[in-house]
C-alpha cells in the first residue's frame, strides 16, 4: 500500500514539474512611440542601421535606435501633394504642385533640411508631349531607389500625339562624402515601354520596386524588369500584383492564387513556385512576409509556405475596419513597427490571433 502511495505521489509531482506555465498574450501588445505628433497618415517607413525614417505627405521624421524622435520636419504642401514619399537611407522623394502649377519631383536629403533638388515634369518632357507626375491610387509606390540610393526610377505618364503611355525616368544621384549636400541629380535614362504591352491607363500600375540588382514594375498588364542601365524586359504578360524578395529568391504575385512564381537567378528566369498563395501586395520585414489585399487594410502574416495569411493580434484601439489605416510596416533594431494612421507602434514579436 505504501509503495502504491509513494508511486502515486511521485507521478503527481512529476506531472506538475513537467507542466509548462501557460503563455499569457497581452491584449494590447503594440506599444506606441511617443512624441511623434505628425500632421497626417504615416505612409512610409524605412530603416537603416542607425535610424528609422518616417514619411507622410507633409512630414518627415527620424527616430533613433532607442525609439527617440530626433527630428520632425514640416514639408511644404504648396498647391497639393501627389502620391506618397519614397524613402532611402540618405534621400527621399515626393511630388507636389508648385506655385506655377507645375508638378515637381523633389529630392530631399535626410540629413539636411534645406537641401532640396527640384525637377518639374515640364523640364523633362519632350517638345511634343506633356508628362504628368501623378498619384496612382492602385500603386503602393510609383518609384524606387536602388540599394545605395545612387539611382531612382520613377513612373510618369506621357501624353503625346502618337500614344498615351507610361514612361520611366531613371535618375542618377550624386552626394558629397558627408551625404548632406547634392552634387548632381540628372536623368540618366528614359525608358519607354510601349502602351501595347504596359497599357495607357494610370490605374494599371500597382508597384515599382528594387530587388536584387534590378528594378521591377508590376501592372495589370504584366510584370517588367528594368536593369540599372535602363534596359527593360517583360517577364510576365498576366496581371502582376507585386514582386518581393525572401530568403534569396524573388517572387511575383498575380490576380489568381495559382499565378505565383519564383526566380533564383535575379529575375532572369521564373518558374511556378509549386504552391498557390493568397498574397497580393507583399512586404518583407524582419525575415517575415506580410500581405494586404489592398493598401490600408490590416497586414496579415504569411505562413512559411505562403499558402495562407494569418490574422495578427492588434491593439483594441486600432482601426481594424478602416481601409486606409495601415500603410507601412518595418523591422528595426529588434522590433517590428507598424503605422496606424498618424501613430507608430512597436512590438518585439508578432502575436497572432
Amino acid at each position: 500500500m505504501k509503495q502504491h502511495l509513494t508511486l502515486s505521489i511521485f507521478f503527481i509531482l512529476t506531472m506538475i514539474s513537467c507542466r509548462k506555465d501557460p503563455v499569457i498574450v497581452q491584449s494590447n501588445p503594440w506599444e506606441e512611440i511617443p512624441n511623434l505628433s505628425l500632421n497626417s497618415t504615416i505612409n512610409r517607413l524605412h530603416a537603416n542601421p542607425s535610424e528609422m525614417l518616417i514619411g507622410t505627405v507633409d512630414n518627415f521624421a527620424r527616430m533613433s535606435a532607442t525609439g527617440t524622435v530626433v527630428e520632425r520636419r514640416e514639408l511644404e504642401v504648396l498647391k497639393g501633394v501627389f502620391g506618397r514619399p519614397v524613402l532611402s537611407d540618405f534621400v527621399f522623394t515626393r511630388v507636389v504642385k508648385n506655385i506655377n502649377n507645375d508638378r515637381e519631383l523633389q529630392f530631399h536629403l535626410t540629413k539636411s533640411i534645406n537641401a532640396i533638388h527640384r525637377i518639374t515634369d515640364r523640364e523633362i518632357a519632350d517638345s511634343t508631349e506633356f508628362v504628368i507626375f501623378e498619384e496612382l491610387g492602385n500603386a503602393y509606390s510609383t518609384g524606387a531607389f536602388n540599394s545605395d540610393g545612387s539611382q531612382f526610377l520613377y513612373a510618369a505618364r506621357s501624353l503625346n500625339p502618337q500614344e498615351n503611355r507610361y514612361t520611366f525616368f531613371l535618375f542618377d544621384i550624386e552626394l558629397n562624402a558627408s551625404k548632406n549636400q547634392f552634387v548632381n541629380v540628372s536623368v540618366a535614362k528614359r525608358i519607354n515601354i510601349p502602351a501595347t504591352l504596359l497599357g495607357s491607363e494610370a490605374s494599371k500600375l500597382t508597384n515599382v520596386r528594387y530587388l536584387g540588382n534590378n528594378f521591377y514594375v508590376s501592372t495589370l498588364n504584366g510584370g517588367f524588369r528594368i536593369t540599372p542601365d535602363g534596359m527593360w524586359q517583360q517577364v510576365f504578360s498576366h496581371w502582376i500584383w507585386d514582386f518581393f524578395e525572401h530568403d534569396g529568391k524573388l517572387y511575383s504575385t498575380g490576380f489568381y492564387q495559382n499565378q505565383f512564381y519564383s526566380s533564383e537567378d535575379d529575375g532572369e528566369n521564373w518558374v511556378f513556385a509549386n504552391t498557390d498563395t493568397p498574397l497580393r501586395k507583399a512586404v518583407v520585414a524582419g525575415g517575415k512576409v506580410f500581405g494586404q489585399d489592398q493598401l490600408g487594410l490590416p497586414y496579415r502574416l504569411a505562413s512559411e509556405d505562403f499558402t495562407s495569411l494569418k490574422e495578427i493580434s492588434y491593439n483594441s484601439n486600432f482601426f481594424d475596419d478602416e481601409p486606409t489605416a495601415y500603410q507601412a510596416i518595418e523591422f528595426f533594431n529588434g522590433k517590428y513597427y507598424i503605422s496606424v494612421h498618424k501613430r507608430l507602434y512597436a512590438v518585439e514579436d508578432i502575436v497572432l490571433k
